[in-house]
């Protein structure tokens, strides 16, 4: 008997394809296939004819094929919807073909709707008029295409050739019945091939045969662009074997072919044995845990071996369906893309490529810390998940293990993970307590996260742990510095508080020499350190003396701003000089060039449009394209059809599928503005920052130069010169070349032609204001205000970019002594910083410092706190006042009495430098009394001798100047008070 589980796989293997036995006795696929079709699905008819076609059939949406738009095409009878024109030869000529005969050709061949009852039918569908049908398109789409497993089509183009025969045949003759549905979503494109009969390739006048239809010049199924250049054939077209063609396929359905063609270069769905691996999501977690799915190689769904290989990392498989194998991603520290290889025969063979990009986001985080606060803490420390999520598309796990990888860094950059179990058949109810767990570990340092992970191998989810943003440049060393500012933008410096920038070890982003490991080299040499030393340890001094002083701020001292220039507009040039141009060529110029080849950009210039579709004589810039050093080519353009175009190296990078930010390439980040034509572009190594932006068909751009480059700049100023064919950086695409874009002999109009309608001047002067070059706009594309408004905002961002990059004059930062705080940490010129001290202590010094115009603090660290020393209440007798009441070491205090009290004991008293008063509480004060009668005599005796000698004294000097007047005759003997203030006896 049968395995029945061996017939339920070829069952599988083969579900939803239906095989019936014909008349003729050939196994075709059933209308099944198609989609609905004919009057009674609301369908249109093309006329009955030989060689002709529907007329212009005017589409409700814009059709994207190959990267231009169309808004109308033709049913051609021929087998071939057409874009351009109608198709009306009916021998297929090879592709590529020229003429502009672009076109869908899903049975090009000679086809007569004369000859018999077969007809010709098409008709729109929208999401609101079949949204059943829609969903159907959905699903097709999603299978052959895997990467695009989240697109919805919202229109869809039906046309189907309903058993039509031959040129030279009749009704009884063989017949062909087929359908062509395209599909868009507004942004990709699809066709839809489907053959549910197909008995004869070729017309007699192709050469076929008359009864058969077969031989001569069989028919060609593909896509054309019609500009003798990019094409699509599908093989064993113009062979007799495409007859065969309702019984192959690229998507593994009979009869069913599908392909991508809204791009330059169409894509067939489904597999094939070599090539390219379409994987989604494309980025993901750098610990690993992402579950992605990989596409492009035939899986056979009885007999696959799937190995992914992430770099030199192995993995095991999963198979998914017939087209599609799903792999978990391991941890992964590497920069920027990760190769990624699938082998589906156990690693015998790789045959098909890919990329990763390993990258820390939030966004990827499944797992989560509860109350974070607590993990500075002593905890606890719980962790969170979402049930659901652990077992991506299977039913929930009732348990689950808990595991910690851990990850050590060595010195040559490599990182070595191990796993450890924490928890084993944990209740998958979304928390659990890490604190709970007991674990040993062969290494003392390591870095951790958790993964929680169901009952299947490829449940794999993983915990990033945070790290903070800082600049993005990072230079050859690894280090990086970390530039943090207040709200007022003013650079903060840790040294005055612990939220500034620090310098660190490792670039989070990494570096290849020496090796840096993303992310966990920074988490390991910087965010680990200061982790310990200012959160765990409970000694602040360990982080102010510590870590701060040998990770210290950057003060913005030195700092070079960048030079900016724009163009914009009709092209209005401003160099980096400042110099204004206006600048009309037409073709391809080189922009900025530096000698030693650090940075090289180039513009492309087309003649304007005018208001009513008129060219104007001028032109206007379409598309920027640069390099730096050693890097990718990356060019942004102007697109009718998507607006913004983005390529790198001639790649379009498409944002629907990678994000707005553009992952992988090294020394480059390319970021686009969500629903915008805006995208801005770092040169990283050489700091180079472009700003671009389309509006109304015009590009406009904010080119940053770096102060280094200044001197090497070959065409830093007009005028500006033609680049050859050889030093272009341009990328072409459909109708476009070199060649075709050069027009040398264009002669613009220099001069601001006049508006001779009054409504136009009074709605110029609104829209511009006094800016010339909005003006100038406005009246030479005869009053485009989109346009010119465009111009004005940019030359007033512009304007504000010369303001913002103006050089300032910083001081520096500004060191002060213990204790001394600053009311500001601005060191911008100008500014005034008062210094004070802390309750307990005095200032000594200058009080306010400011910042000179030289770039010098007028005061630099002179001011100084010094600790208070009080000697405390000074306490006193009774009655004893004092003359103040300071308490501060150096004080004096006077003492006295009121009036009638003496004062008995010391009448000053200092406090001392040792805290202590000199005399503490001595001093006191006593009532005067009435005297005795003793003290009343002794008074009495002292004053009346008093008297007698200075009546003594007096006569002396008296008796002297009468000697002196009258004789020398009169002696007198007595002592005598000389003027030398001595007493002696003298005689005359």
């Amino acid at each position: 008997m049968a395995d029945p589980v061996a017939w339920l796989r070829v069952i599988l293997c083969f579900v939803g394809v239906v095989l019936t036995q014909l008349a003729d006795g050939q196994p075709q696929v059933s209308n099944d296939l198609l989609f609905p079709y004919g009057n009674a699905s609301g369908d249109s008819m093309a006329p009955v004819n030989d060689d002709g076609s529907s007329e212009e059939i005017q589409l409700q949406i814009i059709f994207p094929y190959f990267d231009l738009p169309h808004s109308s095409l033709y049913v051609n009878t021929n087998g071939a919807i057409s874009f351009l024109q109608p198709i009306r030869q009916f021998t297929p000529a090879p592709f590529p073909l020229h003429n502009s005969w672009r076109m869908v050709a899903p049975f090009w061949t000679d086809v007569d709707t004369r000859r018999n009852s077969g007809r010709v039918f098409y008709r729109e569908v929208t999401s609101a008029t079949d949204p059943g049908l829609m969903q159907r398109v959905d699903v097709i789409i999603h299978i052959a295409f895997p990467g695009f497993r989240n697109l919805t089509a919202t229109w869809a183009f039906v046309a189907t050739w309903n058993n039509v025969t031959y040129f030279g045949g009749n009704q009884y003759t063989p017949t062909n019945t087929f359908q062509a549905v395209l599909a868009t979503n507004g942004r990709h494109s699809f066709a839809i091939f489907n053959y549910a009969k197909i008995t004869w390739t070729t017309g007699t006048a192709s050469g076929g045969d008359s009864r058969t239809g077969l031989g001569g010049i069989p028919a060609q199924v593909g896509f054309d662009s019609g500009d003798g250049e990019h094409y699509h054939a599908v093989n064993e077209s113009r062979t007799g074997a495409i007859v065969n063609i309702s019984r192959t396929s690229n998507v593994q359905t009979p009869g069913r072919w599908v392909f991508q063609i809204d791009k330059a270069e169409v894509k067939e769905g489904g597999c094939n044995t070599v090539g390219t691996l379409m994987i989604s999501p494309v980025r993901g977690n750098i610990l690993g845990g992402e579950e992605i799915l990989l596409s492009g190689p035939c899986i056979d769904c009885e007999v696959h071996d799937i190995i992914c290989k992430f770099g030199d990392v192995t993995v095991e498989g999963k198979y998914h369906n017939d087209r599609t194998a799903k792999c978990i991603t391991p941890p992964l520290f590497v920069m920027g893309r990760a190769d990624v290889q699938l082998s589906i025969n156990g690693g015998t063979n790789f045959t098909h490529k890919g990329f990763f990009v390993p990258e820390y986001n939030e966004a990827f985080s499944k797992v989560t810390r509860f109350d974070d606060t607590k993990w500075r803490e002593s905890g606890p420390y719980y962790i969170e998940w979402t049930p659901k999520q652990v077992v991506d598309g299977e039913p929930e796990a009732e348990n689950v293990d808990i595991d910690l990888l851990t990850f050590e860094e060595p010195k040559d950059g490599a990182v070595e993970n191990n796993w450890y179990t924490l928890a084993k058949k944990v209740p998958n109810n979304g928390r659990f307590d890490l604190g709970a767990v007991a674990v040993k570990f062969n290494k003392t340092e390591f870095i951790g996260a958790v993964r929680i992970r169901g009952s299947l191998p490829y449940s794999n989810f993983s915990y990033p742990n945070p790290c903070p943003g800082f600049e993005r440049e990072h230079n050859g060393s690894g280090a990086g510095q970390q530039c943090c500012y207040d709200q007022q933008g003013n650079l903060l410096n840790v040294a005055d508080n612990h939220g500034g920038g620090t310098m660190d070890i490792s670039h989070y982003k990494g570096c290849r020499n020496p090796p840096v490991v993303p992310y966990i080299s920074h988490f390991y040499t910087d965010l680990r350190p200061h982790a310990w030393c200012c959160h765990s340890s409970g000694n602040m001094s360990l982080c102010s003396e510590t870590y701060m002083e040998r990770r210290p701020s950057h003060d913005g001292r030195g700092y070079q701003p960048p030079r900016p220039a724009t163009g914009v507009g009709d092209p209005h040039v401003v160099t980096l000089d400042g110099l204004r141009y206006t600048f009309n060529g037409i073709g391809e110029y080189s922009l900025v060039e530096s000698t030693n080849q650090t940075f090289t950009c180039q513009g492309r210039s087309k003649q304007v449009d005018g208001q009513h579709g008129e060219k104007g004589l001028a032109s206007v810039w379409t598309a920027l394209a640069m390099r730096g050093r050693n890097t990718s080519r990356v060019q942004v353009s102007y697109s009718k059809l998507w607006g913004m175009e983005v390529f790198v190296d001639d790649d379009m990078i498409d944002f629907d599928e990678v994000g707005n930010i553009v992952p992988g390439i090294e020394g480059i980040e390319i970021e686009k503005v969500a629903n915008e034509s805006k995208a801005y572009i770092s040169f990283e190594h050489e700091q180079v920052y472009v700003d671009v932006q389309i509006a109304n068909g015009v590009l406009n751009f904010l080119l940053y130069l770096p102060n280094y480059l200044k001197g090497t700049l070959e065409r830093e100023r007009a005028p500006w010169r033609r680049i050859s064919q050889t030093s272009s950086l341009f990328t072409y695409g459909i109708g476009e070349s070199y060649a075709s874009l050069q027009n040398e002999s264009f002669e613009p109009m220099f001069k601001r032609p006049k508006l001779e309608n009054e409504t136009l001047q009074t709605q110029m002067e609104a829209v511009c204001g006094e800016s010339l070059e909005c003006m100038f706009d406005f009246t030479i594309t005869g009053g485009n205000a989109e346009m010119a408004a465009a111009t004005k905002m940019v030359m007033v961002e512009y304007s504000e970019a010369v303001s913002e990059t103006k050089p300032v004059i910083t001081c520096g930062f500004l060191a002060t002594s213990t204790n001394v705080k600053k009311d500001n940490v601005s060191t911008l010129a100008g500014t005034i910083v008062t210094l004070t001290c802390p309750e307990g202590y005095a200032l000594i010094g200058q009080s306010t410092v400011k910042c000179q115009d030289d770039g010098t603090w007028d005061s630099y660290g002179d001011a100084k706190c010094r600790k208070v020393i009080t000697c405390g209440f000074l306490v006193t007798s009774a009655n004893v006042t004092k003359d103040n009441l300071s308490t501060l070491a150096g004080t004096i205090v006077t003492l006295t009495c009121p009036e009638g009290y003496a004062l008995i004991g010391q009448s000053t008293v200092k406090c001392q430098d040792d805290g202590t008063w000199d005399s503490y509480g001595d001093a006191k004060c006593s009532k005067a009394s009435e005297p005795s009668m003793l003290t009343t005599i002794a008074i009495a005796v002292g004053a009346a001798l008093g008297a007698i000698l200075l009546a003594i004294v007096t006569a002396g000097i008296v008796c002297k100047v009468l000697k002196n007047k009258k004789s020398n005759k009169l002696k007198l003997r007595s002592s005598l008070c000389h003027v030398n203030q001595t007493y002696k006896p003298t005689e005359d």
